[in-house]
């Protein structure tokens, strides 16, 4: 899942920007953050992240974002969300209880 965050934070950054990725406990929680400087989801397709076949990639399956969340909700007792701003950039978060 992490693997799969940063491939698609790769994916929109520039060759000059950054990605971040971060891990620390918050209220008894593990919270794991991965942080790109690429150009940010547009709010029109924000809605529609987490549901099946939705891709902005040429050759992507549209597939990865749902089985993440999925995976941390579904049998890690977790959650799953993201921040966004069109042309700064895009945090992926997921948390699980320690």
């Amino acid at each position: 899942m992490l693997q799969n965050l940063v491939i698609n934070a790769g994916y929109v950054t520039e060759d000059d920007g950054t990605i971040v990725i971060s891990a620390e406990p918050v209220n008894g929680n593990m919270q794991v953050r991965v942080t790109d400087t690429g150009c940010g989801i547009p709010e029109e397709i924000q809605p529609y992240l987490f549901k099946e076949v939705m891709t902005t990639k040429k050759d992507g399956s549209g597939l990865e974002l749902l089985p993440c969340k999925n995976i941390i909700e579904d049998n890690h007792q977790g959650k799953f969300w993201f921040e966004s701003k069109t042309g700064e950039g895009t945090s992926f978060f997921f948390s699980f209880p320690i």
